[in-house]
């Protein structure tokens, strides 16, 4: 009995050591936030998994989606969406409509027809933005949310739901929000220095085609660091690959 007592316990000893304490993976910003007053929220997509933007906690209903670049992300919704037209003709009533938009990061790039960013956007990580229209379910107090989709191979949280939640008075903490102005400091400086050394490079040596899209975003590139805007952002926001970018700061060493 001693020995069975013996082996129960190390039994329970051992699961109580191998079952580790998960993080949350639920995350909350308030609807303030979420409508980029403290600047555009960013959420993560990594591969292989679904994350799910909900507007249960906060009561409302989304009536109007737009993803600006469909060749890297998919979505679905909990229920149909909400007509605009629905009954009165300004989409009252409506107490049934999505109220969780389901996101996910396709692993192949989709080739739409006369999409410039699907020819070569699998060579890097892009980032894409999502908007979304909500209000109540009368049709009343309609918001606009805007998104910034950060599509990574691989999250740095276990963050599988995001929830907008009722304004308390106080600023989430929750989600990272990027600063709608952004100044370039000595390192942002140097660093475009040697994209431009980079580049430079690369011209002398073709090793960049004529005809390259990415020398459309190049331009992009850097038309929105003169004008003000940080490196990072400046990256994000033109959709140069990543790695491209690493690489022309590599040749420039």
């Amino acid at each position: 009995m001693n020995v069975r007592l013996a082996c129960l316990l190390s039994t329970i000893a051992l699961c109580m050591t191998v079952l580790p304490i998960r993080a949350s993976t639920i995350q909350s910003i308030t609807s303030r936030d979420a409508q980029g007053v403290n600047g555009l929220p960013a959420i993560e997509l990594p591969l292989g998994h679904t994350v799910n933007l909900s507007f249960i906690p906060s009561g409302e209903i989304v009536r109007q989606v737009r993803l600006d670049d469909r060749s890297k992300v998919v979505l679905g919704f909990d229920s149909p969406l909400c007509s605009i037209t629905a009954n009165s003709g300004s989409g009252s009533g409506c107490s049934s409509g999505a109220t969780v938009i389901y996101l996910r990061q396709l692993r192949n790039a989709i080739a739409f027809p006369r999409n410039a960013r699907a020819s070569y956007q699998a060579a890097g990580i892009q980032n894409t933005t999502l908007i979304v229209i909500t209000s109540r379910s009368n049709g009343s107090n309609r918001k606009l949310y805007e998104f910034e989709l950060r599509l990574v191979k691989q999250s740095k949280t276990n963050i599988r739901t995001i929830q907008i939640v009722a304004d308390n008075g106080q600023a989430s903490q929750s989600i990272r929000t990027r600063p709608s102005q952004n100044r370039k400091s000595n390192v942002d400086q140097q660093n475009i220095q040697k994209v431009r050394q980079g580049l430079a490079i690369a011209e002398a040596k073709s090793l960049i085609a004529p005809n390259s899209l990415v020398r459309d975003s190049l331009k992009k590139f850097f038309s929105l660091v003169e004008s003000g805007r940080s490196f990072d952002d400046a990256v994000s926001s033109s959709g140069v690959p990543t790695e491209f970018i690493d690489w022309l700061m590599t040749l420039a060493l």
